[in-house]
């Protein structure tokens, strides 16, 4: 198997992923495969001040799986350190595991908005 890493996302790698989309107040992360991005994912701060999760995934980097646990381990020691008191996430309906995986994270279904998924600091 090739040789795979976690670093701190560049400008360029987030453009990588989103090419149009405005860039809000933003920490993430890119999973490489020999050294080329495959994987985007990190905590991003929308302009109603909440703060979601996201994770953008290429058919390239599923294969491995360690590297996306340990960056989705990273954005979540993230959240604790920038001691949010809530993350949210909109699970992807084209993706048949997303609920799984977020319940692993900590994310539960948040009822009172009825679509996204919140995790909540300290529990």
């Amino acid at each position: 198997m090739k040789t795979s890493t976690v670093d701190p996302a560049t400008l360029e790698d987030i453009q990588l992923f989103a090419k149009d989309a405005p860039y809000p107040s933003m920490k993430a992360w890119t999973g490489k495969v020999e050294g080329k991005p495959v994987a985007l994912g990190g905590l991003a701060r929308g302009r109603d001040g909440r703060w979601m999760i996201f994770f953008d995934i290429t058919d390239e980097a599923r294969p491995y799986k360690m590297m996306i646990v340990k960056t989705a381990r990273m954005i979540m020691s993230e959240a604790r350190k920038m001691n949010l008191k809530f993350v949210y996430a909109m699970p992807d309906c084209n993706e048949p595991l997303a609920m799984k995986w977020l319940g692993r994270l900590g994310f539960e279904p948040d009822t009172r908005s009825g679509i996204y998924m919140r995790w909540k600091n300290g529990e």
